[in-house]
């Protein structure tokens, strides 16, 4: 990948489902998008700004999002002034969000687009085999999938 290169998909949603139960409202074969939180960055508002909106990194932005980087890029002033972080439940994530995700930053992280994190632990310890699906603004559908043991 080229530095600030991007994926070719912009995205309008992510649906997060798994194959076992997680708790009483999320029986298997449910969303989980209101458990869950992405995290991310992205020049977007910077961009639709005409660039002048600096990056917030504030206190405020949540210790996940910063799973994300690692404890390199967001102590970059530079990188920083011009990206925001993106991070939510993933429920609430709006199409503005899931613009211009990730970018390259000289291969550590190679066209990764953010991170998923649970908000809240299950009832009980057990594999689930959780099953993400990416949507892009012109209608295709990406999906992708992985056991994953939570306790």
């Amino acid at each position: 990948m080229v530095p600030n290169s991007f994926p070719d998909k912009d995205f309008r949603s992510i649906e997060v489902v798994s194959d076992t139960d997680f708790d009483e409202a999320h029986p298997a074969g449910t969303r989980l998008d209101d458990v869950m939180m992405f995290c991310s960055a992205s020049p977007w508002r910077f961009i639709r700004s005409r660039y002048v909106e600096q990056g917030e990194w504030n206190a405020g932005v949540p210790a996940e999002v910063y799973r994300y980087f690692g404890t390199v890029l967001p102590y970059d002033t530079e990188w920083k002034s011009c990206y925001h972080p993106v991070y939510g439940k993933v429920s609430e994530l709006t199409t503005d969000d899931l613009t211009l995700l990730g970018g390259d930053d000289g291969g550590r992280r190679m066209g990764m687009i953010g991170v998923l994190t649970f908000l809240v632990r299950p009832n009980r310890a057990a594999t689930h085999t959780l099953t993400v699906t990416l949507t892009s603004v012109d209608g295709e559908r990406y999906s992708a999938y992985a056991a994953v043991a939570l306790e």
